[in-house]
């Protein structure tokens, strides 16, 4: 089941958890349009009462999907909304966008990609080699969010379009961003960025402190 809290998807706030879809196996959002991927690989999008009304976030479907999920494609495995545009991955393991209606083959044998900065593809393949433009790395196990995570659990960042180990962040599974903060205690910007490790502990990684 997908859940949802926050801004009401017909207006309003929505303040505890309210199932909005049966049968998920996973879904994504630009903030604005809402996916979804059912269990016989149905793509989904449902927009919010911000996205139904601006056509700038509503990952350019025609479809009128305000009141609720509508079906917008067959045999999808994953799909990510951009703003004007939506990239996904077929049950054939090939990488798409659709862009004016138009559907575009970006790769074949592809595994997995998120959107970095909402416009740029970081893709893994199935020999375990990840893309950003070109190549930047192999023996890749998954994606995590825009980071990397090597077989061997150690994380990778992205910078200046190459892949750049964090050494001091070790056997991770899943990590996250929260970008630059400002600290008022030591009156300066803070990078935060929060993982988990192999055996479930939550850590925060701020500017070289790991917490």
């Amino acid at each position: 089941e997908l859940e949802y809290k926050g801004l009401g998807l017909s207006g309003g706030t929505v303040s505890n958890f309210e199932k909005i879809f049966d049968n998920a196996i996973d879904m994504s959002t630009n903030g604005f349009t809402i996916f979804t991927i059912d269990k016989n690989n149905n793509l989904y999008a449902r927009f919010n009462s911000f996205g139904s009304s601006n056509q700038n976030y509503n990952a350019g479907i025609t479809e009128d999907c305000s009141e609720d999920f509508v079906k917008i494609r067959e045999n999808v495995k994953k799909a990510i909304p951009a703003n004007k545009s939506y990239y996904f991955i077929d049950v054939n393991d090939n990488l798409y966008s659709k862009v004016d209606g138009e559907e575009k083959l970006l790769g074949e044998n592809i595994v997995d990609f998120v959107l970095k900065d909402y416009y740029n593809l970081i893709i893994l393949d199935k020999n375990d080699s990840a893309y950003f433009y070109e190549k930047i790395a192999d023996n890749i196990k998954k994606i995590s969010n825009s980071y990397l995570i090597d077989k061997d659990n150690y994380a990778y960042n992205i910078d200046d379009g190459q892949a750049v180990k964090i050494e001091e962040i070790k056997n991770v599974d899943i990590l996250d961003d929260y970008g630059n903060y400002y600290n008022f205690d030591t009156h300066k910007s803070e990078k935060t960025i929060e993982y988990v490790t192999l055996d479930g502990k939550l850590h925060s990684y701020v500017d070289g402190v790991d917490t």
